[in-house]
């Protein structure tokens, strides 16, 4: 690993090391947000796509204290929670199942649903889990997000007028490249 004048940034000499060094750093500022409270929970936004995959089976072989973090999603793809296109379904198949993540820390979007009603039933979960009140937005304590080959990230494609909204929890967006829904 090196750094070369730019903050953070870290080069690694392949991609095995990368996804060690993020599920480390991961899990450590996750054990860091229950050190500060140690009376709570820690939350985790994850990401969909391929990449994350890797992540999520050294999570799973990881002597962690799930039990104390709540998993949310930073997107989903509209499809029910056992198809193939699901991120839910990845997550599940490669770690949370095996390690018996305990289901009431976990708050999946309902991809099965019309993609306007997941996209409440979403953001009204987040808003009970964390207590907020209208016009508030949580606070995560790790974000997950990966990015694209066409730089898109948490289904918010280049060009979307939904990147500049700074109000809203979540929405459903339709994905005119994959013709899909997402939220």
């Amino acid at each position: 690993m090196s750094t070369h004048g730019v903050a953070n940034l870290k080069r690694f000499r392949g991609s095995q090391s990368a996804v060690e060094a993020c599920a480390v750093e991961v899990v450590g500022w996750l054990a860091h947000a229950l050190d500060r409270n140690p009376d709570e929970w820690a939350s985790l936004a994850i990401s969909g796509g391929k990449s994350p995959g890797f992540m999520f089976q050294i999570f799973r072989d990881l002597p962690f204290r799930w039990d104390r973090v709540h998993l949310f999603w930073v997107d989903e793809r509209c499809v029910p929670p056992d198809h193939v296109r699901s991120n839910f379904k990845m997550a599940h198949d490669i770690w949370l199942g095996p390690s018996n993540y305990p289901a009431a820390n976990i708050h999946r979007v309902e991809g099965e649903l019309d993609p306007k009603q997941a996209a409440a039933r979403y953001v009204e979960q987040i808003r009970n889990t964390f207590s907020l009140k209208d016009g508030q937005l949580p606070r995560f304590d790790v974000i997950h997000r990966g990015m694209g080959d066409d730089a898109h990230t948490a289904s918010l494609f280049p060009g979307q007028p939904l990147i500049a909204d700074q109000h809203n929890i979540a929405a459903s967006v339709y994905v005119e490249k994959f013709s899909e829904w997402r939220v």
